[in-house]
């Protein structure tokens, strides 16, 4: 479906992980004010905040199960791990 789309639009290049300071996480909470292209939806909670102009990326170093990028110092955004594809074997029990 990613295909069907612009090549230089936001929900192309989300198509790979973005690192902190490329860019896609501003572009994509920028985009996400806009109207959401097909075939993708958005259920937004709460009134997304305002990007700052010229804010800057970076990422921090912490363990943890996501990847978070800090934007402008006032946002921050965790992009969650995609889950397993189905179907996942069951977990092996040990003999006792």
């Amino acid at each position: 479906m990613i295909q069907l789309l612009n090549p230089h639009s936001i929900w192309e290049r989300l198509a790979t992980v973005p690192q902190a300071g490329d860019g896609r996480t501003t572009a994509l909470l920028t985009a996400l004010t806009s109207e959401i292209p097909d075939p993708y939806t958005v259920r937004l909670f709460h009134p997304l905040p305002e990007v700052p102009a010229g804010a800057a990326e970076r990422g921090f170093d912490v363990d943890q199960t996501n990847y978070s990028v800090v934007i402008g110092e006032t946002l921050v955004v965790k992009w969650l791990t995609p889950p397993v594809p189905l179907p996942t074997p069951p977990p092996r029990c040990s003999p006792t």
